[in-house]
Formats: C-alpha cells, structure tokens, sequence
C-alpha cells in the first residue's frame, strides 16, 4: 500500500505556530513529538521505550516522614507529555522504594491514583494525584 504525502502550504499555518517551527522552539517540538493525537493524524509509530528521561523530585527522607502528622502522602507528577511511562516507576524512584516494597503497597492498597487502588499497568498522565497512606508506607520503610 503506498502512502501518500500531504503537503501544507505554509500560508495556512497560524503565523505565530509557523514561527515556533522556524526558530526551532523547543516547547513546540516536544509537544508534537509526544502527542499521539498528532503522530496518529501523520500515521507515525513511536519508539517510547528509546526515550531518556530524568525525574525532578524532592527527597523525602524517614525523619520527614515520622514528623508528618498526617494520615497520607499527597503528589501531583506534572508530566506535559505522554510516552508511556508508569506510575509504578516513578512511585519506586520518588520514595526510592525497592519493586518488593511496591508490591507490598499496592497488595494492602495503600496507593491512590484519582481515587482509584494504583495498578502496576498505570500509566501517567499530566496532572496525576497521588495518595499513599503514610502510616503503611512508614511501615514498610522499617
């Protein structure tokens, strides 16, 4: 089957998003690079599990979690785009958590994900609210 190319014509293009492609904007180029609803328009597979990644994230060591005088752990993972990363992996990462201690989490169902029991097939998604239940989570850390 032979595919054929569409081409744009550069006048029907918003000036200010022609722009960003001419300069190269970087913000533009990661939002088209990671938005399925684009790659499924230009029909284009991804390689997601070629994609580098860091997480930023604020430690949380053991006496900060014994000086918190609540019943539970709250985040929000701000994630602008989307190449299949799971949740599981940046719960494990963030509270440096081995995979033994995470599956013990999850079997006691203490961690939420928008108010559902986390899955280790959770993807993340931008804006994910995050619940663990501090005193299991304590637990498990001893």
């Amino acid at each position: 089957m032979n595919a054929q190319k569409k081409n744009t014509n550069p006048e029907s293009i918003n000036k200010e998003l022609f722009h960003k492609f001419q300069e190269n904007n970087r913000a533009l180029a990661w939002e088209y690079a990671f938005s399925a609803a684009i790659r499924k328009k230009n029909q284009v597979e991804p390689d997601l599990a070629a994609v580098t990644y860091n997480i930023q994230y604020e430690e949380l060591s053991m006496a900060d979690l014994n000086l918190m005088n609540t019943d539970s752990l709250f985040f929000k993972v701000i994630y602008p785009f989307g190449f299949q990363l799971k949740l599981a992996t940046v719960i494990r990462t963030c509270l440096k958590l081995s995979s033994k201690q995470l599956d013990r989490l999850i079997v006691l169902q203490a961690i939420t994900v928008q108010g559902k029991f986390l899955e280790k097939k959770h993807r993340v998604k931008h804006a994910t609210v995050v619940e663990i239940s501090s005193e299991t989570l304590k637990h498990i850390l001893q």
